[in-house]
């Protein structure tokens, strides 16, 4: 088993400019190192929760955590990451990088030469969170959670 903790992203309620990205990844790192001050950490956002989630992630491992996998969810960007690294999209997502790129994979392969996977579940942006798209989501994340175990 493990905890699973909502971060509210800046969503409709910040500017994502770098101070503020950085104030807010500032304060959940501290706070789950707080909360957690000890032990493995996964992480995983969803949209532009793929961000903070993100910047937490780099931030605690700065710190010398052990932070054993990131999940983005529907993410737009490639964020520079060193740590194993999973995406999950819908399949009829406009950010499905199988409908969104011609080159298919190439970007993501370019961006992570050490590996990722890439996951998909049924629906479009934001409908994974719905039954029973939400099971089958349940279900990669569980997955990946698990083999970054090995």
């Amino acid at each position: 088993t493990f905890r699973v903790h909502g971060m509210r992203s800046g969503h409709l309620i910040m500017t994502y400019s770098d101070e503020n990205l950085k104030a807010l990844s500032d304060y959940y790192a501290w706070e789950i190192d707080k909360l957690y001050p000890t032990g493995t950490l996964y992480f995983g956002g969803n949209c532009q929760g793929g961000q903070v989630a993100h910047a937490v992630a780099v931030i605690l491992q700065r710190q010398g955590r052990d932070v054993r996998l990131l999940i983005l969810m529907e993410q737009a960007r490639f964020p520079q990451y060193d740590g194993r690294l999973a995406f999950i999209y819908g399949e009829d997502s406009f950010l499905n990088p199988h409908k969104r790129y011609d080159n298919g994979l190439a970007n993501y392969d370019r961006a992570y030469p050490h590996g990722y996977s890439l996951e998909m579940v049924p629906g479009s942006h934001g409908q994974y969170f719905n039954e029973p798209n939400v099971l089958v989501l349940a279900e990669k994340i569980k997955s990946n959670v698990e083999k970054s175990k090995d």
